[in-house]
């Protein structure tokens, strides 16, 4: 949780071991033994964030037999509630998605990316709807994941309460769906 901490405040290269260390109480050799370098102990973080938020998505769609509209609808409920509540985890994947990195590209795999869970929710909600429109649903997925985590991060900056980001991603998501075809009511989902 130390270096998730670190690396959320400062990103990747603006976290030192030493601060990671201290706040875990730890060695910095236990570091270098377990991880073999920052770049490694990074590279862990950001495997340990991503599945938390994917298993919280994945958990809400498997329990949800509805249509494709309703299980993308679950999924980013749940998705956005963890995201508001380990507001750490939004800000360092927002340094890692901002940055250039290839981290989660690296190192997550696609069958337990969020964004991948969210292209096919997608997929499959446009496919139960007639429309001639070819939408893309790569670009939605990255809309869906990544809203939440800038909302958070950004809302925590200029101090809105949770309530009022929760509103803010719910407007977000629901005039990507309203957009995309998937409701046509934007206060409906």
């Amino acid at each position: 949780m130390s270096a998730i901490r670190a690396f959320s405040a400062r990103g990747f290269y603006g976290a030192r071991i030493e601060d990671i260390v201290a706040g875990a109480d730890v060695n910095v050799r236990m570091i270098y033994h377990y991880f073999g370098s920052k770049e490694g102990l990074y590279d862990e973080a950001v495997l340990s964030v991503s599945k938390t938020f994917f298993q919280l998505a994945i958990n809400a769609i498997q329990s949800c037999n509805g249509t494709g509209v309703e299980r993308l609808e679950r999924a980013m409920t749940a998705y956005g509630l963890a995201v508001l509540t380990h507001p750490e985890y939004a800000r360092m994947m927002v340094w890692e998605r901002t940055s250039g990195s290839e981290t989660v590209t690296r190192v997550v795999p696609t069958e337990e990316d969020v964004e991948d869970l969210f292209e096919s929710l997608i997929k499959a909600a446009l496919s139960e709807r007639p429309s001639e429109e070819d939408l893309d649903a790569k670009l939605m997925a990255s809309l869906c994941a990544g809203a939440p985590f800038l909302l958070v991060s950004q809302g925590e900056r200029h101090g809105f309460k949770p309530e009022q980001t929760t509103a803010m991603m719910d407007t977000v998501w629901r005039m990507a769906l309203k957009a995309s075809g998937l409701t046509t009511d934007v206060a409906s989902v």
